[in-house]
């Protein structure tokens, strides 16, 4: 008899471990489309003469994302940009920008720049557990922002296209939207169970995520980074280094993100072309939230 309750118990502990490991990731399938509203402020500081210059920056996107082929490792999406809003304001300059993409003003150079990108698809390939693997579509996209400008060649327009295409070139949209993609492990895990994942770019980030929660239809999943970031161009360099904490609720049957919120902290220093190589210490602080607002399925 003592035995077979050894046994029973043994059984019963070995199921529950098998129970408890999870294959996570993204089930998505041809014509689903997932609508997103990115809300960013980002809040620089920079301490110059014993004074601090601030900016803050507000953007608020709508994002779609239409899955348009199933592979046996991951996914064909076409993303979309539907709307866009960009407010810059400066304590010592007051309001440097206020761009509302939809709201076109052919006299505005910035407003065609930023009207010229929307209803534009661009084609990613998007691996199971989240990695961006391809971006075609990004460089075609640059090329249609400058021409909107109608600037001649020269100077400025080539300093512009080198802008826009560390900002909205293939290589940089890939690595921008894998902040709210790529988080999955590409093991069975349980909960309470750690992993990480590394994204390079412009920001570089070493993620480490814990499965806090799952159930029938949610996942939850926290994550903690250190990151480094790097902008350069013709008028500023910048590097700096922080950390950045995730939180995130996802579907569970179809992997993508129901609410994703992403706070970040860096300091270090920039330096910019009228001051020569005077560096300048600076702060970052980012809060993002990224938010499904619309699924559907079409045929």
């Amino acid at each position: 008899m003592r035995k077979s309750v050894i046994f029973w118990l043994f059984l019963t502990l070995f199921s529950g471990l098998l129970q408890a490991q999870h294959s996570l990731g993204y089930h998505l399938e041809k014509g689903d489309v997932f609508t997103v509203e990115q809300r960013s402020r980002q809040w620089i500081t920079q301490e110059m003469d014993s004074s601090a210059h601030e900016l803050e920056n507000r953007i608020t996107a709508l994002l779609e994302f239409r899955v348009v082929g199933v592979r046996d490792a991951g996914f064909l999406l076409e993303f979309t940009f539907r709307d866009l809003f960009f407010k810059i304001e400066s304590n010592l300059q007051g309001e440097l920008l206020n761009i509302r993409a939809r709201e076109l003003d052919e006299t505005d150079l910035q407003s065609r720049v930023f009207n010229s990108i929307l209803d534009v698809p661009i084609r990613m390939v998007l691996n199971r557990n989240g990695d961006i693997v391809q971006v075609t579509g990004g460089d075609s996209l640059v090329s249609r922002m400058i021409a909107s400008t109608g600037l001649e060649e020269g100077f400025t327009k080539s300093l512009m296209q080198k802008s826009l295409q560390q900002q909205y070139g293939s290589e940089a949209l890939a690595t921008s939207f894998e902040q709210m993609t790529f988080f999955y492990p590409e093991r069975e895990v349980s909960v309470g169970q750690q992993w990480t994942t590394r994204y390079q770019g412009k920001l570089e980030a070493v993620n480490t995520w814990t499965l806090d929660s799952l159930s029938s239809d949610r996942t939850a999943i926290s994550g903690e980074a250190g990151i480094r970031m790097a902008e350069q161009n013709a008028g500023m360099k910048m590097a700096l280094q922080g950390t950045q904490q995730t939180q995130i609720r996802a579907e569970r049957k179809s992997g993508f993100i129901r609410e994703m919120t992403v706070d970040s902290e860096a300091e270090g220093v920039s330096t910019m072309a009228q001051t020569g190589e005077l560096e300048i210490p600076t702060q970052i602080r980012t809060h993002q939230t990224y938010t499904l607002i619309d699924f559907k399925h079409v045929q």
